[in-house]
C-alpha cells in the first residue's frame, strides 16, 4: 500500500523558546510504517511553566506544528473512533482539501480531526489547533497529500 505524504508543510520561522533555536523536524512512524506524525517544536500549555500564557502565540506554525495521518485498511474507522467518556462529540460532513469526509466539532489533545476516504483507503488526519487558520492549513496539507511507495 502506498503511504500518503504531504508535499506542503509549514516551516519553523521563529524559536519556540525565547533565546532558543528554531525547532527541527521530527517524524515518528507508527508500528508497521503506515501511519506517522510529523512535527517541530512543542506546545505552550499549563504545564509549560510560569508565564506560559504569554507564550501561547508560539503555538502557531511559526514555532510549533504537529500533524498525524493514520490509514485504516478494511473497515472505515467508526464515527467517533476516538475514546470518549460519556456522550460522543458532535461531528459533521465537510470538504477538507478537496475530500468529502467527517470533521469533528471538538479537538482531541488540541487536535482537529478529519476522517476521509481516498481510493478505497480510509484515513484519519489531525493537526494541532492554533485557532483561526488551523482548518485552512489542514485543508492545504490534505490537498497536497501524494502517494509514496514504502
Amino acid at each position: 500500500m502506498a503511504v500518503l505524504c504531504p508535499t506542503l508543510v509549514p516551516e519553523p520561522t521563529l524559536p519556540g523558546v525565547p533565546g532558543g533555536r528554531r525547532a527541527k523536524w521530527e517524524t515518528v512512524l507508527d508500528p508497521g510504517g503506515t501511519g506517522y506524525e510529523i512535527s517541530y517544536g512543542a506546545p505552550w500549555e499549563a504545564g509549560s511553566g510560569r508565564g506560559w500564557k504569554g507564550h501561547l502565540w508560539r503555538n502557531r506554525p511559526c514555532c510549533f506544528f504537529h500533524f498525524t495521518l493514520e490509514p485504516y485498511l478494511g473497515n472505515a474507522p467508526a464515527s467517533g473512533a476516538y475514546f470518549f467518556v460519556g456522550k460522543h462529540p458532535p461531528e459533521h460532513r465537510a470538504v477538507v482539501g478537496g475530500y468529502h469526509g467527517t470533521l469533528s466539532d471538538i479537538t482531541i489533545a488540541d487536535h482537529i480531526i478529519f476522517l476521509f476516504t481516498r481510493n478505497g483507503v480510509h484515513y484519519d488526519v489531525t493537526e494541532h489547533s492554533f485557532g483561526p487558520g488551523t482548518l485552512t492549513l489542514l485543508s492545504r496539507i490534505v490537498r497536497s497529500l501524494r502517494p509514496v511507495r514504502s
